[in-house]
């Protein structure tokens, strides 16, 4: 990650170790780890899960998620299997 006018490492020395804040706005489509933690829904809008970790294929990326129920499936981050608007990840099928 960069921030505006932290272009040395002496100016990014000073974030070691501190927390900070970005709106949401500014992180989503950056990077897809940035979804990790966040929640599942199914297509009703029920919270089924969350997201736990990508992996990268020649093709596409995988992203594990981790059900309620306790099951972790391995599925492929596209458009037939997952729809991401605003933030949010919808799981449109599980197989």
């Amino acid at each position: 990650m960069r921030l505006a006018g932290v272009d040395t490492f002496k100016k990014a020395s000073f974030f070691v170790g501190e927390d900070f804040a970005l709106p949401e706005k500014e992180l989503v489509g950056k990077s897809m780890d940035l979804l990790i933690d966040s929640p599942v829904y199914d297509a009703g809008g029920v919270k089924i899960g969350r997201v736990v970790d990508f992996r990268d294929t020649p093709t596409y990326s995988l992203v594990e998620i981790e059900l309620e129920s306790g099951e972790a499936p391995v599925l492929p981050f596209t458009e037939q299997f997952f729809e991401l608007s605003n933030g949010r990840v919808t799981l449109l099928r599980l197989e």
